[in-house]
């Protein structure tokens, strides 16, 4: 009698679950029919710039410490150009790797 109670438990949480599944499934497929798809950057040149701006700086510093002491102001000035040119290019690759998909 017990076996029989426990099966027919059972069989009412299986039925149960199986009708209330579709209800709780998430739609994770893409919005296409709720209009059409935008590609989303943030601005890259202001990254681009902030990242130039700190490369300078960092590369001015760099520069001035491994120049020989007659040379310290042209260390500087290199290590900013050249600090400058891979700041800018990191940051900007960096931000590009942010954008996403967005659908209006």
């Amino acid at each position: 009698m017990h076996i029989k109670a426990l099966v027919s438990a059972s069989l009412a949480v299986l039925t149960l679950s199986v009708a209330a599944a579709p209800a709780l499934a998430v739609d994770t497929a893409p919005a296409a029919h709720k209009g059409h798809r935008v590609w989303v950057c943030k601005n890259p040149k202001k990254a681009a710039t902030n990242g130039a701006i700190l490369g300078a700086v960092g590369g001015a510093v760099v520069g001035d410490l491994l120049a020989p002491k007659g040379s310290k102001t042209a260390g500087a000035v290199v290590g900013a150009g050249v600090g400058g040119l891979a700041g800018h290019q990191m940051a900007k690759t960096h931000e590009k790797h942010k954008c996403h998909w967005e659908y209006h």
